[in-house]
C-alpha cells in the first residue's frame, strides 16, 4: 500500500467511525424517546386503573384498556412491560389480586366467592390459581393469618 492509499484508507476508517458514533447517538435518542413514550402511557394506565377501578368489571380486558388510555395494543403492551414487567392481561389480573387481598382482610364476613366476584374474577378456580401463584398462599389461609 503506498502512502497516498494509506491516507485515503485512514480517512475512510475515520469516516466510518464518525458515522458509527452518529448512528449510536441517534439510536440512543430514539431509545430515549421510546422510553418516554412507554413511561407516559404507563402513567396513564396506572392513573386510569386507580381512578376508575375498571378492573373490577369481570369483562374488562386489554382492548378496553387500549380504548380507555387512547393508545394501541402494541404500545400498551410495551408500556406495561416497561413499567410493570407484565403483559396487559397479567397487569389487569394483578390489580384484581391486590384488590382481593384488601377485601380478604377488611371484610372477614365476605365469602371467598364474594371476594373473587367483587374483585373482577369470573371463576373461583381462576381466582384461587392466580392468587396462589402470586402470593404463594391460598386466599383462605391468607385471611386466617391476617385476622
Amino acid at each position: 500500500m503506498n502512502l497516498v492509499s494509506k491516507y485515503l484508507y485512514t480517512d475512510e476508517v475515520n469516516e466510518l467511525v464518525k458515522s458509527h458514533e452518529t448512528n449510536k447517538q441517534e439510536q440512543e435518542k430514539v431509545l430515549s424517546e421510546k422510553e418516554k413514550q412507554n413511561q407516559d402511557i404507563f402513567i396513564r394506565v396506572k392513573a386510569h386503573m386507580e381512578e376508575t377501578k375498571a378492573y373490577l368489571n369481570c369483562e374488562y380486558n386489554r382492548k378496553n384498556l387500549v380504548r380507555d388510555v387512547n393508545t394501541n395494543e402494541t404500545y400498551l403492551a410495551m408500556a406495561i412491560r416497561y413499567g410493570a414487567d407484565m403483559t396487559p392481561h397479567e397487569y389487569i389480573n394483578n390489580q384484581r389480586l391486590e384488590h382481593a387481598k384488601k377485601l380478604l382482610v377488611d371484610y372477614p364476613d365476605y365469602t371467598i366467592e364474594q371476594v373473587a366476584a367483587d374483585s373482577g374474577f369470573t371463576t373461583l378456580r381462576n381466582f384461587y390459581r392466580l392468587y396462589k401463584k402470586k402470593y404463594e398462599i391460598s386466599p383462605a389461609k391468607y385471611r386466617a393469618m391476617n385476622q
